[in-house]
């Protein structure tokens, strides 16, 4: 006789991204990053009560890995601090290697610019209330400045350009921010002008390149979607410069 049994349903708080699963065209499993946990009742199975309990065991478990996964490497404890570093979590579209925690650093300078890339440890950053910068920047006459993030902007309504997100001497581009983010939640990332982050492999096969990507622009194939998220850094208090703002960051 026809029972019910019930399935498992892992329903994303990041992004639509989702991987469909079937047991004899029965079973329907969704399984995301970031998930919340729902069940639903499928009528009709055919699957012994014994197998749907160990089908949901298996579920629940590939659940928790997906989404310890998606966090960083570092403890998820907030804090606050005037500079931290940032670093990468995958949303959707992840690479192989993956560039799950990988932080964001400077490469070598070309006068007063540098194309930033996701690799290893990163540099430590700063924020204010217009921009958000690397400190001690080798200026190349010599000694150090501070140098902004700054973001270039292109390609079409539906595709963007691959244009590197760089740091350049001075303030960088207006409206970088480290905040909250209304549509995805989190309590700080780097934001800017709605849109968000590509982590795109580079030819060298070292780390990733950083490209910027507007709103209603698509991710480009290869790439991965990718939050940047602050991590605490210590800093000394006569290091502070005036301007810069305490931020919510994580620990580590």
């Amino acid at each position: 006789m026809p029972y019910n049994t019930w399935c498992l349903h892992l329903i994303s708080s990041s992004h639509s991204t989702e991987a469909s699963y079937s047991f004899n065209g029965t079973l329907l499993v969704i399984i995301s990053p970031l998930a919340k946990l729902k069940f639903h009742k499928l009528s009709n199975s055919n699957l012994s009560s014994k197998m749907a309990f160990k089908m949901l065991l298996s579920t629940a478990l590939l659940a928790t890995t997906s989404l310890s996964s998606a966090l960083p490497r570092q403890s998820t404890t907030l804090s606050t601090s005037y500079a931290f570093r940032l670093a990468a979590n995958v949303t959707a579209f992840d690479t192989t290697p993956s560039a799950q925690g990988l932080e964001l650093q400077y490469t070598d300078t070309d006068g007063c610019t540098a194309d930033l890339i996701l690799a290893g440890s990163g540099d430590t950053f700063y924020a204010t209330g217009s921009n958000v910068g690397i400190a001690d920047f080798p200026y190349p006459s010599g000694g150090s400045i501070n140098a902004g993030i700054t973001v270039t902007k292109g390609g079409t309504a539906t595709v963007p350009a691959l244009f590197p997100v760089q740091v350049s001497c001075g303030e960088g581009t207006a409206g970088v921010t480290v905040g909250p983010d209304e549509e995805t939640g989190a309590v700080a990332e780097l934001l800017y002008d709605g849109g968000s982050w590509m982590a795109c492999p580079r030819d060298d096969g070292e780390g990733f390149r950083l490209i910027y990507k507007s709103a209603g622009q698509r991710t480009i194939f290869g790439c991965a979607d990718v939050q940047l998220l602050p991590l605490c850094e210590d800093i000394d208090e006569d290091d502070i410069e005036d301007g810069w703002l305490n931020v919510a960051c994580f620990t580590q």
